[in-house]
């Protein structure tokens, strides 16, 4: 498709999976747009990959052969109602507030209403004013907030904190990483994919979420590229029950920095310390390995 604003011409046309220059121009807007957090090549090829069983579209926009920008579409399978879907995209900042979004945003509109979708979910940053308006000029209203905290590893004092481990042991509550889980049990995966989901019914959605299958959770964790199974420790109560754990991921862009995926906790086990005693793992596990800093985003109403 082609399209005209004044003088200048926009070709859109669909991302091609297949090719290493599309996904290179994809990391490339990303650097521009968001330069402390954007996903690498091989982040978003394996994640598309990974996906490729489920409605996953993209389109890109060029301007004399050059790409300028993107939008892209998911579906949302993870929740439990049907027909809900993705959007989001980004423009180079040199081609921002000059129609590109916008004749993006009418294309994606077209291959959705094909896909009969009932509900479009999108994130933004809050300090990306312009994009929020865009996204306010189009129907979208705020459902969640997260907000994202780091902590500085080189800075903190893990001795404020020195009767934690003592709590664990008078409870009877073991900590182990995934690595050390291997050496011990059998079944470790089969046991944290189903302590998962007593434990993401919790976590705060915008939408009624539903239980991931065992395949989808091993594809989306264990094969992951961002997999750190010395940093994904899992507490286990004195009977052998999962009832808690705390992960990270690595980083391709920065590898100084790694990002909390999930801590929590089953309810029966809450207020006892655990998490504090997860996180703490994990912090421990970062400053072993020379890492500078970790990542973490909460929504603004969970008490966890």
């Amino acid at each position: 498709m082609v399209a005209q604003r004044g003088v200048m011409t926009i070709t859109i046309r669909p991302f091609n999976f297949d090719d290493l220059d599309d996904y290179e121009a994809l990391e490339i807007i990303g650097r521009n747009t968001h330069p402390d957090d954007y996903p690498t090549v091989s982040e978003i090829r394996y994640m598309d990959k990974l996906d490729s069983t489920h409605f996953r579209y993209r389109l890109i926009a060029e301007h004399e052969e050059k790409i300028i920008a993107w939008v892209g579409t998911r579906e949302m399978w993870w929740f439990a109602a049907p027909d809900q879907y993705t959007v989001n995209g980004a423009v180079l900042s040199d081609w921002q507030e000059q129609g590109v979004g916008g004749q993006l945003w009418q294309a994606i509109q077209r291959v959705l209403a094909e896909k009969k979708a009932v509900t479009m979910m999108s994130w933004v940053r809050e300090d990306f004013g312009r994009s929020k308006r865009f996204l306010e000029n189009r129907g979208f209203v705020q459902v969640m907030r997260d907000a994202q905290s780091q902590l500085d590893l080189a800075s903190f004092d893990a001795s404020r904190f020195a009767g934690i481990t003592d709590k664990m042991d008078e409870q009877g509550i073991k900590l182990y990483n995934l690595l050390e889980l291997a050496q011990i049990e059998p079944n470790w995966k089969q046991k944290v994919w189903e302590m998962r989901w007593p434990i993401r019914q919790d976590i705060p959605s915008s939408e009624e979420k539903k239980p991931i299958p065992y395949d989808e959770w091993h594809k989306f964790t264990i094969d992951a590229p961002d997999y750190t199974p010395a940093g994904f420790i899992v507490a286990i109560a004195p009977d052998g029950e999962y009832i808690g754990w705390s992960n990270i991921k690595r980083s391709d862009a920065d590898p100084k920095k790694l990002y909390t995926g999930v801590t929590g906790v089953k309810r029966a086990w809450r207020r006892k310390g655990i998490a504090t005693a997860l996180k703490l793992r994990v912090i421990a596990f970062a400053q072993a390995n020379g890492f500078e800093r970790i990542v973490t985003e909460n929504e603004e109403n969970n008490p966890m």
